[in-house]
């Protein structure tokens, strides 16, 4: 089992559109905003886990059509999300100048950082062979209902401990003039954008 966490881990932390939601929320808005981002992912990373275990991968194997429809869709998703936070950035109620501002506008509306990182987890186009082709044969590993439940909680902690985890260090570095530049304003819908059309070329 510890061997199983730590490869959980590892997965977890590899670059990815989840990172980059869980930093943008962070540095351009605050460790709080990066919080609820990070719950969001985790929530994600549980439904794509409950749907392994429930038999998604029977359904694909029964509807082989939806291997290629769901994570165009997915791909499609996270293109439209690089496109408003390129023009719309993180959505806020009001959007000032001064980032202290912006961080107390963002505090008024709460759901929206949580509603990015679960959008951006859901719409991985990445997610659906993890969850099917790493999780489901993991999970196989281990017998009994009551097993397996305790095994999917113990890799929800440690996935929420991780994102959390990145939270803190985003942070800490939030500071810096480099993670200041306004590059970094753009770049999470340049990285979204660049995901979601690569899978689309390579899926079409």
């Amino acid at each position: 089992m510890f061997a199983d966490m730590i490869n959980w881990a590892l997965v977890m932390v590899l670059p990815g559109p989840d990172v980059v939601a869980i930093a943008s929320s962070t540095i351009r808005y605050g460790r709080s905003a990066g919080f609820r981002a990070a719950a969001g992912v985790t929530l994600g990373v549980a439904i794509w886990s409950l749907l392994s275990m429930i038999g998604v991968t029977a359904t694909l194997n029964a509807a082989p059509v939806l291997r290629d429809i769901l994570p165009i869709i997915g791909a499609l998703v996270l293109i439209g999300l690089g496109l408003f936070n390129l023009f719309k950035s993180i959505p806020v109620d009001n959007i000032a100048n001064d980032k202290d501002e912006v961080s107390r506008a963002y505090a008024h509306s709460l759901p929206n950082a949580f509603r990015y990182g679960l959008l951006t987890n859901i719409s991985n186009p990445k997610a659906l062979v993890f969850f099917t082709a790493i999780f489901t044969p993991m999970m196989a590993g281990y017998s009994g209902v009551v097993n397996k439940v305790f095994f999917f909680l113990i890799l929800l902690l440690v996935s929420f401990l991780v994102f959390n985890a990145m939270v803190v260090m985003f942070g800490l570095f939030s500071s810096s003039k480099l993670f200041n530049n306004k590059f970094f304003d753009v770049a999470p819908g340049v990285v979204f954008i660049f995901i979601g059309g690569y899978y689309c070329v390579v899926l079409l």
